[in-house]
């Protein structure tokens, strides 16, 4: 074909083509972000209302906190992380905890006070004292020990067991409502 041909031909199918009109694509745009965003929500970041005292001073009841779903696909949760969870005895609730104890560790309570494999935990996060004792037991691999900041009111792993890693959901990063309550989570 001769560059002479070439460009005829160009130039004839350039006026067969439609041209697109602005609406067409800002339509284009806003589907577009609509699906970036319900694919963030669903895959990265999810958004969870706060209920009950357990985890009072940090936490209040009617809080929006924001949680990481990607956090754990690359690393293991770590000892103080806050994690939003299905609830192992009815996957219909979910609830937030902090992550106290790691698979393999031996964990107990005396007088209210935590020991990882024999050692005095130390827990800055904890603002109400709590009460109890816990003989020492294995957390399995796999398993975490969860328990909410406020201790005495706290339903978690001291009476419902080990947290499966399965049902975590994933890491509060962020309280986002109320806005005078808004803070990056520790």
């Amino acid at each position: 074909m001769t560059p002479l041909l070439a460009a005829r031909l160009t130039k004839r199918f350039q006026k067969i083509r439609p041209q697109r009109s602005t609406s067409v694509s800002q339509w284009e745009q806003a589907l577009l972000g609509f699906l970036l965003a319900v694919a963030a929500t669903l895959f990265v970041m999810q958004g969870f209302c706060v209920a009950g005292d357990c985890m009072q001073p940090h936490l209040y009841t009617g809080e929006r906190v924001l949680a990481n779903k990607v956090a754990y696909h690359f690393a293991s949760p770590k000892r103080g992380d806050i994690v939003i969870f299905d609830y192992p005895k009815d996957i219909r609730q979910v609830y937030v905890k902090r992550v106290i104890g790691l698979p393999g560790e031996t964990i107990s309570i005396q007088d209210g006070r935590v020991s990882i494999n024999g050692r005095l935990l130390p827990e800055p996060y904890k603002a109400f004292a709590a009460h109890g004792d816990m003989t020492a037991q294995a957390i399995p691999l796999g398993q975490y020990f969860v328990m909410g900041d406020n201790r005495d009111v706290s339903d978690d792993s001291r009476y419902w067991g080990d947290l499966p890693r399965h049902d975590i959901i994933g890491r509060a990063v962020a309280c986002y409502w109320p806005p005078a309550r808004c803070q990056v989570l520790r």
